[in-house]
């Protein structure tokens, strides 16, 4: 679970860098899927956890760029995307 942080605030990084919100939430989704993958649910669940991350991931991503020079506003949401690996 700690890599997710630790992904995160890079893909926060690379967002700051390219400012293409959905390439650093199609990276997060592409690496969530392998440990989705990986567990032992259905094929059907993991589908829509996957959806489900990737649409939450974007909004995330999406938000941080929009709110990019809005200064607490962008830490408030910065920080509340810290819940987004709790799904």
């Amino acid at each position: 679970m700690l890599w997710r942080f630790v992904f995160i605030i890079g893909l926060v990084r690379l967002l700051a860098i390219t400012n293409k919100p959905f390439l650093c939430s199609g990276i997060y989704t592409a690496l969530a899927s392998i440990f989705i993958a990986l567990s032992d649910r259905p094929v059907h669940h993991s589908f829509i956890i996957i959806v489900v991350v990737f649409a939450l991931s974007s909004i995330y991503f999406w938000l941080l760029d929009w709110l990019e020079s809005r200064g607490i506003v962008w830490w408030i949401v910065f920080i509340l995307g810290f819940l987004i690996p709790m799904i």
